[in-house]
C-alpha cells in the first residue's frame, strides 16, 4: 500500500506542475477538434475615397458691349471670355445683366448656356436713350461665380420720328419754313434738320442743313410761281426720319 501512497502523491505533483506552467507561460497550442489555421487573417484598412475639390466658378473677363440700330430695330450685343477657371465642374450657363445708369428701373435680364459666349438684347428689351453698363455671371453645379467687371458704356438709340411741318410761308423767291420737334428722338439728340425742295419730279434742287434746335428757316434762290416739294429730315446720330409737305 505504500507504493500506491507514494504514486498517488507524484500524481497530484505532476498536475499541479502542469497548472503552474499554464498560469506562467500562457496556452500557445490548440484544443483538441479545432484547427487555427481555419481562422481568417484581419485585412488591413483602405483608404477613403477622394472627394473631388469643386467651386463656383471664376469672373468672365473682357465684356465688351455695341449698340447699333439695324432692320428697323436697335440692338445692344454683348461678347465676353469665358472665367480662366470653372471651379472643377463644367460650367452651365452665364446670366447677362443690363445695368441702367441713368434711371433705377430693373431690366430685362439674358441667360445662354455654358458654351455660348455672346447675347443680344433687341428691341423693347432696353430702353433707348439710358446710358447701360453689363456684367455676366458664370453658373455651374456648384452655383454662381462672382460678376465680371462690367463692360463699356453703350446708349441704345433709334432713328428719331418724324418732325411735323406746322407752316410753310412763300416769300419773293423764297419759302418759310417752320416745325414741330420729333415726338421721339429715338434715345438720341437730334444733331440737325435737313430741308430739301424738289420739284414736282422729285428732283431736289435745293437743300439747306440747320441746327437740331432750330424750329424755323429760310430756303431761298427759288423761282416765284413754281410749286416745289418741302422734305424736312431730323436726324440723330443712328440715322434720319422725314416729313414731306407740297407748296404751290
Amino acid at each position: 500500500m505504500r507504493t500506491a501512497v507514494f504514486t498517488s502523491r507524484w500524481i497530484f505533483a505532476i498536475l499541479a506542475a502542469s497548472v503552474i506552467a499554464l498560469a506562467a507561460g500562457g496556452f500557445s497550442g490548440a484544443w483538441a477538434g479545432t484547427n487555427s489555421a481555419s481562422i481568417p487573417p484581419t485585412a488591413p484598412p483602405t483608404a477613403p475615397p477622394t472627394i473631388p475639390d469643386i467651386g463656383a466658378p471664376g469672373q468672365p473677363t473682357d465684356v465688351v458691349a455695341s449698340a447699333t440700330f439695324e432692320s428697323n430695330t436697335s440692338t445692344v450685343t454683348v461678347t465676353w471670355n469665358a472665367p480662366g477657371s470653372d471651379g472643377g465642374s463644367v460650367i452651365t450657363s452665364y446670366l447677362i445683366r443690363p445695368i441702367p445708369q441713368i434711371s433705377s428701373s430693373a431690366s430685362s435680364t439674358l441667360s445662354t448656356d455654358g458654351t455660348t459666349l455672346t447675347v443680344t438684347f433687341t428691341g423693347v428689351a432696353l430702353t433707348l436713350g439710358e446710358i447701360y453698363t453689363f456684367d455676366v455671371i458664370a453658373t455651374n453645379a456648384v452655383g454662381d461665380g462672382a460678376p465680371s467687371a462690367p463692360s463699356n458704356f453703350v446708349i441704345p438709340a433709334a432713328p428719331p420720328s418724324a418732325p411735323n411741318i406746322t407752316n410753310v410761308t412763300p416769300g419773293s423767291k423764297s419759302l418759310f419754313i417752320e416745325w414741330d420737334p420729333p415726338a421721339s428722338i429715338g434715345g438720341s439728340e437730334i444733331t440737325k434738320y435737313e430741308i430739301k425742295i424738289a420739284d414736282e419730279s422729285l428732283n431736289v434742287i435745293k437743300q439747306k442743313d440747320v441746327a437740331g434746335t432750330a424750329r424755323s428757316a429760310i430756303v431761298d434762290g427759288l423761282v416765284n410761281g413754281t410749286h416745289y416739294l418741302v422734305v424736312l429730315n431730323a436726324v440723330n446720330a443712328v440715322g434720319l426720319k422725314g416729313d414731306l409737305y407740297g407748296q404751290g
